[in-house]
């Protein structure tokens, strides 16, 4: 029995024994590292997916996402791939001994299959996004200057602030998919007029000098220019008669809306930096501060820019680095007369008759003596004839025809006295045949004692006589109640020379032009409606009274516009008259239609139905007008 315990007992221990010493196998714990990475690096965040907590996730170049505690199993990674970029995906699987991954560069899917029993596999995961997108910011100067740097900020990636010109630019290539400002710094000297950009995907803030660049394609080229116009200088200089005088005050607006300075006799006012465009600067009343005083000549050196001695004000075009000076001159109205010339018409139409009248009068307290007036006519002009408004006034063209000058000896003007004299002259139609053009009259006075010479300049526009016909596809239309009608008109520039007589009775040969900012209008009785308007070139619009109106733009000489109106005729029967006119440069052609509304095609009553006591009376006195108007025209042709 004893012997029978100790064996159960050797056995029990070496069981224990075996226990002890057999090895436990337990399954190894993985995990999985998403790594990100960007070409330029640092960009993002990015999106991405997963089947394993967290299943949704960012990442940022350099950034990365660690699953760890897994299990043996099958996992997916996915990244949503924007748009503008180039992904590689890539991994350590060679370091884990039966697990793999297999990746789509494309859709950005990784299935990661984790399989080892025995070892742990730490899988690491890297996406790369590589941009596939250009960027190209160019600059433009007016006028052209490649050597001025201008300077810029952005938040493209390894361009946060950059510097080109005109002959460089800037080529960013690589540019991952997502959104970038590009602002433009200001720059002295130069002011930014526009940007402009190839793709739709841009916005433009003019007045923050930035564009936003979306990049949401794959291999987007974007250029946007930069247009920069150089500044210019105004210089306002007073000069006085006589000389020394202080004081005279001036508004402008080219600094502010509200911007004043005053000068004295020889100094002047100048204005850098400015950005073109249109400025005006007014000299106050001399004759009140500070006193004494009178304008008595306002010239600039740019052609582009007009002056008015009336208001004394000047207003300045300026353009593209562009340096503009205008003289303001005073004359003590002690030591001087009060001298003003006005044009009239303004604009003037070639052939017809211009008047220049220049009002003289005597401020001073003492007679004015040897008074000259001169007229230095501009060239191209017929001198028809010069008028005063006091007897005694001796006045001469130089020449008759096409003069240079004209003249007037003026008897001694009292103290307080007024003297006017017109000079009328037409501006030959065979010299201004071509374009609108401004010719400029300069008139002189000459007075003692003093010496005194003043000086007015005045600008006129001279237009072209064009010849224009408005011919109706048919003068007699015949409509139906409640039907649509058309009437279809033809707006012609008649190309062919002929003789005109002038306003001074002379013939002369006139030579036809292109017709320049042509209007057409037409007027319809209120019983009709408009249905539609089509014209051949320009804009149509119906207004609320009954008429259409129609702006043409330019019609060159020999060329035809065409109109055509749909119109709706009322439900009553009736003879009515449409009405139509053209205008081109002050000149103004017409011509009318009749419509006969009728109940069917079988109605050929004339008298509108219904129509009592001075209508139909009218309507009767119209047919007589349609034959006389025909018969008219067989004798013409």
């Amino acid at each position: 029995m004893k012997k029978l315990i100790v064996c159960s007992l050797s056995v029990i221990f070496l069981s224990l024994v075996a226990v002890i010493a057999t090895p436990t196998f337990s399954q190894a714990q993985n995990s999985i590292t998403v790594v990100k990475a960007t070409t330029p690096a640092g960009q993002g965040p990015f999106d991405f997916t997963s089947t394993t907590a967290p299943t949704e996730f960012e990442l940022d170049g350099g950034e990365q996402q660690l699953f760890d505690n897994l299990a043996d199993g099958v996992y997916t990674i996915t990244e949503m791939v924007p748009m503008g970029t180039d992904l590689v995906i890539t991994s350590n699987e060679d370091e884990c001994d039966g697990s793999d991954v297999v990746s789509n560069n494309l859709t950005g899917v990784s299935t990661i299959t984790l399989d080892d029993a025995i070892e742990a596999c730490d899988m690491i995961v890297t996406y790369t996004n590589n941009g596939n997108a250009t960027i190209r910011i160019n600059k433009i100067t007016d006028p052209v200057d490649n050597a001025q740097q201008f300077g810029f900020t952005s938040d493209i990636p390894g361009e946060s602030s950059f510097t080109i010109t005109s002959a460089t630019g800037l080529v960013v290539q690589n540019v991952l998919g997502g959104v970038y400002t590009v602002v433009e710094n200001v720059t002295p000297g130069y002011t930014l007029t526009n940007i402009t950009c190839n793709s739709s995907d841009t916005t433009v803030n003019l007045g923050n000098r930035s564009v936003t660049i979306e990049i949401d394609e794959d291999d987007d080229d974007i250029t946007c220019n930069f247009t920069n116009t150089a500044n210019g200088t105004i210089v306002i200089e007073k000069i006085t008669d006589p000389a020394g005088a202080t004081n005279f005050t001036f508004d402008e607006d080219i600094t502010a809306p509200d911007g004043t300075f005053m000068l004295n006799d020889g100094q002047n006012m100048t204005f850098t930096d400015v950005a073109p465009g249109t400025y005006t600067v007014s000299e106050r009343d001399p004759s009140v501060n500070p006193g004494g005083f009178f304008l008595s000549d306002l010239v600039c050196n740019d052609m582009g820019s007009t002056t008015n001695l009336g208001t004394r004000t000047v207003t300045i075009d300026l353009d593209a680095d562009e340096s503009v000076s205008c003289s303001f001159t005073n004359t003590a109205i002690l030591s001087g007369l009060s001298f003003t010339t006005t044009d009239d018409p303004d604009p003037v139409v070639a052939g017809q008759q211009l008047r220049y009248e220049s009002t003289i009068i005597n401020n001073t307290n003492f007679t004015a003596t040897d008074v000259l007036f001169t007229d230095n006519l501009p060239d191209g002009v017929i001198g028809d004839e010069i008028l005063s408004n006091i007897p005694g006034v001796d006045c001469v063209f130089d020449t008759p025809f096409n003069p240079n000058n004209a003249t007037c000896e003026i008897p001694d003007m009292a103290p307080g006295q007024e003297v006017s004299i017109t000079v009328v002259v037409t501006p030959d139609p065979d010299v201004f045949n071509d374009a609108p053009t401004i010719i400029v009259n300069n008139a002189t006075l000459n007075a003692n004692p003093g010496n005194v010479e003043l000086m007015t300049t005045t600008l006129t526009l001279v237009n072209p006589v064009v010849s224009i016909s408005i011919d109706p596809e048919r003068e007699e239309i015949r409509a139906q109640r409640n039907r649509t009608f058309t009437a279809v008109y033809d707006i012609t520039v008649n190309p062919i020379n002929g003789m005109v007589t002038l306003d001074n009775g002379t013939d002369e040969i006139q030579v036809r032009a292109d017709a320049l900012d042509v209007m057409f209008e037409a007027t319809f009785p209120p019983e009709f409606n408009v249905d539609s308007v089509i014209s051949s070139q320009g804009m149509c619009t119906i207004g609320t009274d009954p008429v259409i109106i129609c702006s043409l733009g330019d019609i060159n000489e020999g060329q035809t516009a065409t109109i055509t109106i749909i119109y709706i005729a009322p439900n009553q029967r009736g003879d009515f008259v449409f009405g139509s006119v053209v205008t081109s440069l002050l000149q103004t052609f017409d011509n009318f239609i009749f419509v006969s509304v009728r109940g069917d095609g079988s109605d050929c009553s004339i008298a509108a139905a219904g129509a009592t006591g001075a209508s139909n009376l009218l309507y009767l006195l119209i047919p007589m007008f349609i034959f006389t108007r025909r018969y008219w025209k067989k004798i013409v042709s």
